[in-house]
């Protein structure tokens, strides 16, 4: 689902075709839904033959946000859509970063930013699982978040778009007498573990690495 920050302009658009699939004026008639269920009924712009844009707005209610535009005419047809309002800058849950805290480390923030955040900070939870510290301390909270942006910052350097650890890459191909090879893989970001390089760097120095299971037998008395 395309997701959109709380007060970014959104615009949506609409192309209506016909059953060869080509480009057909109609009428074009679009409601926008809400999350609190409210609707509105935008004045749509016939942008050019077949192409219907309504204006740009910005919304202010966070959660999913449902369109459906109505077709008639020369074409008559229901279509549906939907995108997901969020505020950028709160880490979604069970995260240790925001979405705008990936804006100044990777060129484009992707659709699924909220869900490589969550599983980057699993991974951090993951090489911190015998550590101990204090998850108020301010250093502490920088730490696990800039660790995480690595963590996102080296997966997708690496070509996981998911945050799974799968990376994909076009197949090659032959067609007649033409042959085309599949790009070579992205390089792997050097890896400590779980994590990225960059990413344990940042916990090591944070003193947040380094510590291992207590041994020590604690007798009550």
């Amino acid at each position: 689902m395309i997701t959109y920050e709380l007060g970014r302009g959104v615009t949506i658009e609409h192309q209506v075709r016909n059953s060869a699939l080509e480009l057909t004026d109609a009428t074009a008639v679009l409601t926008i839904t809400r999350p609190d269920a409210t609707t509105d009924t935008p004045a749509v712009t016939h942008v050019s033959t077949g192409i219907y844009r309504a204006p740009t707005f910005q919304p202010n209610q966070l959660s999913v946000w449902r369109y459906r535009w109505d077709i008639s005419g020369a074409v008559t047809d229901v279509a549906f859509g939907a995108f997901l309002v969020v505020d950028g800058t709160l880490p979604p849950p069970g995260a240790y970063a925001a979405r705008t805290d990936l804006a100044g480390v990777i060129p484009v923030v992707p659709d699924n930013a909220e869900q490589l955040l969550v599983r980057a900070s699993r991974d951090v939870d993951r090489a911190l699982l015998t550590a101990v510290y204090d998850p108020t301390d301010p250093a502490v909270i920088a730490a696990l978040r800039d660790a995480t942006v690595e963590q996102v910052a080296g997966n997708l350097g690496s070509g996981d778009k998911t945050g799974l650890g799968i990376t994909t890459t076009p197949q090659g191909f032959t067609l007649g007498k033409l042959s085309v090879q599949k790009p070579a893989a992205p390089a792997s970001a050097p890896r400590t573990g779980v994590l990225v390089d960059q990413a344990w760097s940042i916990l090591q120095a944070a003193g947040l690495t380094g510590q291992s299971p207590s041994t020590e037998a604690s007798w009550n008395w």
